[in-house]
C-alpha cells in the first residue's frame, strides 16, 4: 500500500517481495485473495474497499491503522481545546454528548482534469441535509459538528446558517486533522481518500455524498459504489 512520502525501495531493501497492483481505484480486487501467506508482498495502488478489511476489521482500526502517539496526543488536545472553548460560550459546562465529524474537499476539484475524470463537489444543499439529518436524530442530545477542509472560509459562511455548534479545525497538518475525525462518533463526508478513511476509522453513522463521481465518466466506470462505500453508510 502507497503512504506519503515512503519509498517502495525501502520496503523491498533485504527483502524478497512480491507486488500486488490492484485493478481498479474503487472496486474491491478478490484476485487478493490469492497472495501467498509465505511472502512479503507489497500492495500497490489505493484498496479503498470496506471489502479488504471486513474479516478482521476492528483489529485492523485498533491494532494496524493507528496513529502515531504524538499524532493521536496533538489531535485529543486540540479536539478538547476546541469543546471547551464552544462549552464556555455555549453551555458553561460539559455539555455535548454526540461529536459528528464533517469532512468537506473542495479547492482542487474545480480543476478541469478532475472534473473530466468525474469528481463533483457536494453543494451546501448536501451538508445541510446531512447536518440535519444528525440534528433531528440526536434532538434530545447535545451534538456538535467538528470541521475539516480545505476551504475552512468556505465552510464557516455556509454552516454557520445551518447551526452554531460548530467547531473548525485548523491544525495544518493532516494527519492530526485525519485523527480528531476518526475520534468523532459520527461523520458527514465529502468526496476522497481523506473522508473515506476518516469515517471508517470513526466506524459510527456515516453520511456519504451519493452524486459522486459523474455517471458515465472514467471514474465512475473505475468506482463500485457495493464495493465502496459499506452498505450501513448512508447515501443522501
Amino acid at each position: 500500500m502507497k503512504f506519503p512520502k515512503c519509498s517502495a525501495s525501502y520496503l523491498k531493501d533485504g527483502l524478497s517481495a512480491l507486488t500486488f497492483h490492484e485493478a481498479n481505484y474503487a472496486k474491491y480486487d478478490p484476485l487478493v485473495n490469492n497472495l501467498p501467506a509465505n511472502h512479503h508482498i507489497i500492495l500497490d495502488r489505493f484498496f479503498q474497499s470496506w471489502k479488504y478489511f471486513n474479516v478482521e476489521n476492528e483489529f485492523i482500526r485498533n491494532t494496524v491503522f493507528k496513529f502515531h502517539k504524538d499524532i493521536d496526543f496533538a489531535a485529543e488536545q486540540r479536539l478538547k481545546q476546541g469543546l471547551k472553548y464552544l462549552e464556555k460560550e455555549k453551555c458553561k459546562h460539559p455539555c455535548f454528548d454526540v461529536k459528528i465529524a464533517v469532512h468537506i474537499r473542495r479547492k482542487n476539484l474545480d480543476q478541469k482534469h478532475l472534473r473530466d475524470l468525474g469528481y463533483t463537489t457536494p453543494p451546501i444543499e448536501y451538508y445541510k441535509n446531512a447536518m440535519e439529518f444528525f440534528l433531528k436524530k440526536y434532538k434530545y442530545l447535545k451534538s456538535v459538528f467538528v470541521v475539516s477542509s480545505d476551504d475552512l472560509k468556505w465552510a464557516k459562511f455556509n454552516l454557520v446558517s445551518i447551526t452554531d455548534r460548530l467547531i473548525f479545525i485548523q491544525s495544518n497538518h493532516p494527519a492530526i486533522d485525519m485523527a480528531i475525525l476518526s475520534k468523532c462518533n459520527h461523520t458527514i463526508i465529502s468526496v476522497g481518500t481523506f473522508g473515506w478513511w476518516s469515517a471508517w476509522l470513526a466506524n459510527g453513522t456515516t453520511v456519504y455524498y451519493k452524486d459522486w463521481p459523474v455517471v458515465g465518466s472514467s471514474l465512475y466506470e473505475s468506482t463500485n459504489h457495493a464495493d465502496y462505500f459499506p452498505s450501513s453508510w448512508i447515501p443522501m
